[in-house]
């Protein structure tokens, strides 16, 4: 069946996400950068957030009491506005993804997002990184109230763009996403690795030229 939607993650496939910041706040705590970043805010909190069901403010506080972080660093003020900051500034685009994103919106291809995110990142993703304008249309979790980890959000997206979901392939860096989004019945998965890796499976199934 030919391919004709598109629906992507896009937290470390068409930007960057929560990965990477761990460079900029691990030597500040005195810990190493996987640490953090596959320990202490991978907490139950994290997905509690991404629900929309607790603020930003409120799921750092629990980072720094779960991990025993100080409240405050030297030089740095409050460990949770280093977190805060830091996580803003790692929001940039991947290398190469908008690109093959924007040609296949120029090739009339329905594009759509689905991310799990909080809230509040949204204005500090928006503006800058123009994601409004880059697709057909975006669901974020807290927009559904479940993140990726329950099936049902990739129904509830597919329902929302209104496609038959055996026409569309899914995109993420995630394969236990990919797995789900199959599952919901979702024709076409592609595990991201790089641009250019993703552009050749799009190619391959015609949705580019």
């Amino acid at each position: 069946m030919t391919v004709r939607y598109v629906l992507t993650d896009l937290c470390e496939v068409l930007k960057r996400g929560m990965i990477g910041m761990e460079d900029e706040v691990a030597p500040v705590l005195g810990v190493e950068p996987v640490e953090f970043i596959d320990g202490a805010v991978l907490i139950p909190q994290l997905w509690i957030l991404f629900r929309g069901e607790i603020t930003e403010q409120q799921y750092w506080n629990a980072v720094v009491k779960e991990a025993g972080y100080s409240k405050t660093l030297d030089g740095h003020g409050k460990t949770t506005d280093l977190f805060a900051a830091a996580v803003r500034r790692n929001f940039v685009l991947m290398d190469g993804t908008h690109e093959v994103y924007d040609r296949v919106r120029a090739a009339g291809v329905t594009l759509w997002s689905l991310s799990d995110h909080a809230v509040e990142w949204v204005a500090d993703c928006e503006g800058p990184l123009r994601l409004r304008e880059r697709f057909d249309g975006q669901v974020y979790s807290y927009d559904l109230g479940k993140t990726k980890h329950d099936p049902s959000a990739f129904a509830d997206t597919i329902a929302r763009m209104g496609v038959n979901p055996a026409e569309t392939i899914y995109i993420d860096d995630n394969p236990a996403h990919i797995m789900r989004a199959r599952d919901s019945g979702i024709g076409y998965g592609h595990h991201f690795t790089t641009a250019e890796n993703l552009e050749l499976e799009l190619r391959r199934l015609g949705v580019l030229d």
